[in-house]
């Protein structure tokens, strides 16, 4: 009869719809491959109907070991200026794994947020996705009072297995710590760059004195944090289990993309200003309501970047902290009172223990 499908269209109709709805379920993931969803904020639209969020996920294969992982890894030692004893180290071998793992693309992610299915663009070629979303905010959400929920992928049998994530709820109001990583709070001696290569590779991470305390006293007055860095991803592995050891308090990281194996490689050890800036103002103009507390410190860029960010955003920047790590010399004073120059001297203040920093963050005014 005109204009009615044919049996096998009609099959052929049902086939698809059926292998489309198994592909957004689950994930294409092999068995060896691993996912990490970085952490995540939301922020609540001005209607206050829909949540908004970039979830951020990483798809990658450890290479097992074997002579091209051995190899690989002498080869990664050498381009460091690392010595040949350097490749045994056990940080060195945990830390270097994630720089050498094989980025999967055009991987395909669900997650279930709330009891809300999602699905994640496309992982690109250097593993990673990155996807907005809306989440709506019904009475009954999980998310209807602000704070941390946890998300996971949707597994693709017979894969059992669930990768986790966080996703904060941020109110439109309230107070957003953004704090710099290496020499704020773990000791990294970023001038110096044989230290920095052994504080980043082959040692412990260790904690600046006094900071992780510090901001459990400002957590525990309702502050939210954010962490920038000029670290790549590959280094979230070893920084989540620093923060969980050291007990600072949960928040979003922003570091910078890098791949070792193309010109990237080079940019390792540089400055990240850009990428700070551009997590910084991401958050100021998401979150227009809220008050930010930068703390940083002297050694490189951080006085110049706050100091631009309180000129370009004065109603929301409430205080600078700037940890100070060149010494206390005269060029350092100098410099730092020409940065600040047009800012109020209650606005900024420079630190050298974390005792001088203030128990709590006095929001009646700057």
């Amino acid at each position: 009869m005109p204009g009615r499908p044919s049996k096998i269209v009609t099959i052929q109709i049902f086939i698809l719809t059926i292998f489309c709805g198994l592909a957004f379920m689950g994930a294409n993931l092999k068995k060896d491959e691993e996912v990490i969803i970085f952490p995540a904020y939301a922020a609540l639209r001005p209607d206050r109907k829909v949540w908004t969020t970039q979830i951020h996920a990483w798809v990658f294969e450890i290479e097992p070991a074997s002579l091209w992982r051995k190899g690989a890894l002498a080869l990664l030692a050498k381009s460091l200026g690392l010595s040949a004893q350097d490749e045994g180290n056990r940080f060195f071998r945990d830390r270097a794994q994630y720089f050498l793992a094989d980025n999967e693309g055009r991987k395909r992610l669900n997650i279930e947020i709330g009891g809300s299915i999602f699905q994640l663009n496309p992982t690109k070629s250097n593993g990673h996705s990155q996807t907005v979303l809306e989440l709506h905010d019904p009475p009954a959400a999980p998310w209807n009072a602000p704070g941390k929920i946890a998300l996971q992928t949707i597994p693709h049998p017979p894969d059992t297995r669930r990768f986790q994530g966080e996703l904060f709820f941020l109110t439109a109001a309230g107070l957003s710590v953004v704090s710099d990583i290496d020499d704020t709070i773990k000791v990294s001696h970023v001038r110096q760059r044989d230290e920095l290569l052994a504080n980043t590779f082959l040692r412990q991470f260790q904690a600046v004195p006094g900071m992780a305390e510090h901001y459990r006293s400002w957590a525990a007055d309702g502050a939210d944090f954010h962490y920038i860095s000029a670290s790549p991803w590959q280094l979230y592995p070893a920084l989540h289990q620093f923060f969980k050891q050291e007990n600072f308090p949960d928040g979003t990281f922003h570091l910078k993309q890098f791949r070792w194996k193309d010109r990237s490689f080079f940019d390792l050890f540089k400055p990240g200003e850009q990428t700070k800036r551009q997590a910084c103002e991401d958050l100021l103009r998401t979150f227009p309501q809220r008050k930010f507390v930068f703390v940083g410190d002297s050694g490189e860029g951080d006085p110049e970047l706050y100091s631009s960010l309180a000129q370009a955003y004065p109603s929301q920047v409430h205080r600078i902290f700037i940890r100070e790590t060149r010494g206390e010399n005269d060029a350092e004073k100098i410099r730092l009172g020409r940065v600040f120059a047009s800012l109020p001297h209650s606005l900024w203040q420079v630190f050298k223990n974390a005792d001088e920093l203030p128990k709590a963050l006095n929001m009646s005014g700057n």
